[in-house]
């Protein structure tokens, strides 16, 4: 039985060696960086492994929190690496880790290492979440820590422009590639019947190439060639025998929890040699030649060139990921809860700006996706290689209704008429593609056999994609008005009634009592056909408070599941992403649908006490940070796999600011405009048994609005004031009776 000792670390002396091989370091919440060491003088050549994890169940494991081999991400695809101490002094990783909040230093022989400092070079600045522009607390100390979890996940997600470096580096000699997932050139993606020819020179271990992979690198022939060089003490002989090549087909020789592989087979080589002279004559770049021998690709891999050719540039523009450490990439439905989150706490109005220009630059002009936006971009990717990367970065056709929504949310809280104009053209392009593309003649709803409905798990004339679509057209309505196209804001106003015409009489069952998931599924419902129906104001008040009663259909254990089609165990996933636009969507139906605060009380509570609890009432899973999915049962949705920093599962921190708290935008009719308002849900907040709340909310120039309310007397006090920025005015309203 082993005794762990627990001690701040303020930068002493640690001493590594047989009696005490192993330190633990906990960052205590999400960081994310480069790993180094800094050692004395070692009695002799040493080898110590560093592990990374989000959960502290991952420094158990042979490869931690396992490989991140989804997307190369401009990351560290690994959570182990191993280096070699032979003089004192600093070794830094050459490649960043994502995410982590657990790490491991683990000696490996019986010699004794001195180590003089430890930690991280961060790639991103986390701030204390009191440190930010944009706070919230309450009386109830739960509730203030749920709604922290937001604004450290789009802290560790969110990356200025050109702070995120490649994963390749450059030389006169040729490239040099730690071991990652492969990056994958955009000019081989429509390769065929091929030969590849390339030099390598193996500096440890082995090397690795893929073959036929795609436009996103994740299939195709993977080979090892390992040599019969030094191994690492740590090395998996067994998985990667020395001299032998190792083939399979998937992610990788190992199986994620989700990204599963061949078994790989191994074949025993002789001792290699290289002829150097007729390398020499041949130039040795990586070559390939069509079935008939004629060259079709040589590259000598010295320009910084192809950086943007395999997807693994700095990125250009400042964005916003799905998750620190896994799913690197430009996921721009999810982004919508992001962008949210963003404007109630960091202020990094910057970053959805980015997102917006980076979609629209991205945007296709011609050809099959012409109108598009990319939804799943890689950050590091050049734009002039888009073609290749359609379809693989199409799959979820409601992410393009997300996009649209950021922007008329963008507008709503910045007044940034500057941005929508610029991006005025390619929004209204984006619209008619759409409509063109999916509209169903014979419905009257957003539906086509090429159509991937995230929302309702790819079934068609689905409700909640429809209602989705109705939310960002009324938002953009708004726009279009303020900015003078009145002609636009007509054509979509029509197109909004239309499919909300459609939705009432077509999805509504009135024996079930709900909206359903879609017309082949008229007896089941989803939580988003309830959300979206109720925030698109499709919805009449008797179908908002009979839809809120069959939520019990799809509640499970500690939350509600997508749909009634869901089955029941304690492994089923819950989503935070989808359960954030329901949570929203009971303030909504209390303040403009009157559904009484006793109606909404039941899953606003499960919500806030039970289920988002989850993710800071358990120590060996807590990150500080919103979780990706959760099981039934309280635990990480995918298991060790399960992002524990995902921005998607934030969304209680801009519902309690706007909605506890109390301050939001809203649409006044009378002014024609957004406006700023100070009007908490005062029944919910009451039946909650919540006294006070105070907060600030981020304003686009630096300033912030500070509210606070006090509920302790027979009125409540309410005051709000504008720091920084004196041209914004707040509505205070009184008391709700």
């Amino acid at each position: 039985m082993s005794c762990r000792l627990w001690s701040e670390y303020n930068g002493q002396i640690i001493v590594l060696n047989r009696t005490q091989p192993v330190l633990t370091l906990d960052y205590g919440t999400e960081v994310g960086g480069f790993p180094f060491v800094e050692t004395e003088n070692p009695e002799q050549h040493v080898q110590i492994e560093l592990k990374y994890s989000e959960p502290f169940d991952g420094l158990q494991l042979p490869y931690g929190d396992e490989p991140w081999i989804f997307i190369n991400g401009l990351a560290n695809s690994f959570r182990t690496e191993t280096f070699n101490v032979s003089k004192a002094g600093k070794i830094e990783a050459l490649l960043l880790q994502g995410g982590l909040r657990w790490q491991s230093i683990t000696l490996l022989d019986d010699s004794t290492l001195t180590i003089t400092n430890v930690g991280l070079r961060p790639s991103v600045v986390i701030k204390d979440t009191q440190d930010l522009r944009g706070s919230f607390s309450t009386s109830n100390d739960g509730y203030q820590d749920v709604g922290h979890l937001g604004a450290r996940a789009v802290q560790a997600a969110c990356y200025d422009a050109r702070s995120q470096p490649s994963t390749l580096q450059i030389t006169h000699d040729g490239v040099f590639i730690q071991g990652q997932h492969p990056a994958v050139s955009a000019k081989g993606n429509g390769f065929s019947n091929y030969t590849l020819e390339f030099q390598t020179k193996i500096t440890t271990g082995g090397t690795g190439w893929r073959v036929a992979g795609g436009a996103n690198g994740g299939y195709g022939a993977y080979f090892f060639l390992t040599s019969n060089g030094p191994v690492l003490q740590n090395s998996n002989i067994t998985a990667l025998p020395r001299n032998s090549l190792v083939a399979n087909y998937g992610f990788s020789i190992i199986n994620q929890t989700i990204l599963s592989s061949a078994p790989p087979q191994t074949y025993f080589l002789p001792q290699i040699d290289i002829d150097e002279e007729t390398c020499l004559l041949q130039k040795c770049l990586p070559s390939v030649f069509a079935n008939n021998g004629t060259l079709i690709y040589s590259n000598p891999m010295t320009s910084d060139e192809i950086l943007e050719e395999y997807a693994v540039a700095s990125n250009s523009y400042a964005v916003c990921l799905d998750g620190a450490k896994r799913d690197r990439a430009i996921w721009i439905g999810d982004f919508d809860h992001t962008a949210r989150i963003i404007a109630a706490s960091t202020g990094r109005f910057d970053f959805i700006k980015g997102m917006i220009e980076f979609e629209f630059d991205w945007q296709y002009p011609t050809g099959p996706a012409h109108g598009l936006v990319p939804i799943q971009a890689c950050m590091g990717a050049g734009k002039q290689y888009r073609e290749v990367y359609y379809l693989s970065e199409f799959g979820e056709t409601d992410y393009q209704f997300f996009f649209l929504l950021t922007l008329g949310y963008y507008f709503a809280i910045t007044n940034d008429t500057a941005t929508i104009q610029k991006s005025w053209t390619g929004t209204k392009f984006l619209v008619e593609t759409l409509v063109d593309r999916y509209l169903d003649p014979s419905s009257g709803l957003m539906a086509n056999a090429d159509a991937s409905w995230f929302t309702a798990q790819g079934t068609q004339n689905a409700t909640a994609p429809n209602a989705l679509f109705v939310v960002a057209l009324n938002q953009l309505i708004n726009v279009a008005n303020i900015i003078g196209d009145t002609e636009t804001a007509s054509s979509w106003n029509e197109l909004s009634s239309n499919i909300s015409k459609a939705i009432n009489q077509l999805l509504w069952n009135e024996s079930l009592g709900a909206y359903s998931l879609s017309l082949l599924q008229p007896n089941d419902t989803a939580i988003l056909a309830t959300a979206f129906t109720i925030r698109a104001g499709i919805a009449s008040p008797a179908q908002v408070a009979t839809s809120i009663n069959r939520l019990s259909d799809v509640f499970l254990d500690i939350g509600y599941k997508d749909n009634s089609l869901t089955g029941n165990s304690p492994t089923t996933q819950l989503s935070p992403n989808t359960q954030g636009f329901l949570f929203e969507s009971l303030f909504i139906a209390h303040l403009k649908y009157n559904v009484s605060a006793e109606s909404v009380l039941p899953t606003i509570l499960t919500l806030s006490e039970t289920f988002w609890s989850k993710m800071v009432s358990q120590n060996e899973y807590y990150t500080g940070a919103s979780w990706e999915y959760i099981y039934a049962d309280g635990t990480p949705g995918i298991g060790i796999f399960t992002s524990l920093s995902h921005p998607w599962g934030g969304a209680a921190t801009y519902i309690f600011s706007n909605h506890i708290l109390g301050v939001m935008t809203e649409w006044n009719d009378s002014v024609g405009r957004y406006v700023w308002v100070f009007d908490p849900a005062w029944d919910i907040v009451r039946e909650l048994g919540l006294r006070w709340a105070k907060g600030t909310i981020p304003l686009v120039g630096g300033g912030y609005i500070q509210a606070e309310w006090d509920d302790s007397d027979t009125v409540p006090s309410m005051t709000a004031k504008v720091i920084g920025d004196g041209l914004i005015q707040v509505e205070v309203r009184a008391k709700r009776e």
